[in-house]
Order: C-alpha cells, then sequence, then structure tokens
C-alpha cells in the first residue's frame, strides 16, 4: 500500500537524467569531435614527421573528409610546427553553442596537439 510520500532521490536522479541527456544530445557531439581530432592530430604529425609538411597536410584534410568532421574545424585550425627534432601538429578551434531553452551561449575552446620525435610519440 502507497503511503503518499514523495521518493525525492527518484525525482533526483530522473532529473540528472533529463539533464544528462539534454547536455549530451546539445554538447557530446562537440566533444566527440575533439576525441576524434586526437588521432587525426597524430596521424598528420606521423606523416608530416616522415614525408613533409605539405603532405603532413594532405593527410590531416583527408582524415577530416574520411571521419566526416564537421565544417567548423578546418585546416587553417592546425599547425605544422618543427623545433629540435620534435615534430609537431597542434590544433585550436572554438565553437559557440547555446543552452539549450535560453539565449546564453557558450564558448567551447579545443587544444590538440600531437608530439613525435625520432622514437615515437610524446604524450
Amino acid at each position: 500500500m502507497r503511503s503518499g510520500k514523495i521518493n525525492f532521490i527518484a525525482i533526483i536522479l530522473v532529473l540528472g537524467l533529463i539533464f544528462g541527456g539534454v547536455f549530451l544530445h546539445s554538447f557530446g557531439a562537440y566533444y566527440w569531435d575533439a576525441e576524434q581530432m586526437k588521432e587525426v592530430a597524430r596521424n598528420a604529425c606521423f606523416t608530416y614527421q616522415e614525408r613533409d609538411e605539405s603532405r603532413g597536410l594532405i593527410r590531416l584534410t583527408q582524415e577530416l573528409y574520411q571521419r566526416d568532421i564537421p565544417d567548423y574545424i578546418v585546416e587553417d585550425d592546425c599547425d605544422f610546427h618543427e623545433r629540435a627534432g620534435k615534430h609537431t601538429v597542434h590544433c585550436h578551434w572554438e565553437v559557440e553553442k547555446k543552452w539549450p531553452f535560453t539565449n546564453i551561449a557558450r564558448v567551447m575552446v579545443f587544444d590538440v596537439e600531437a608530439v613525435r620525435d625520432k622514437h615515437g610519440f610524446i604524450d
């Protein structure tokens, strides 16, 4: 038989699931793209070290296209550097996204870097 009491823990859990779902739906794709960009930067860095910067840029462009990375990340967001035998590919981009149901904008900043020397990748 029901006692008529409200189960606050269940309400909090349901609200947490709803908020988490809305957050994941709104912002999750951007974080997924950032995870994919880590591998893109590593592959471009490997090609940059083994061949040259122009081949590394071609590899970067191909990876962006093959992985269906959205148009808000472009080749110009990535820089190639070589210093003291270390080859680096650094990608930096920003995305402005509004919170759901509000006019409040959130600017998300992403940085991905791959560094490789003659012994392999440096994390």
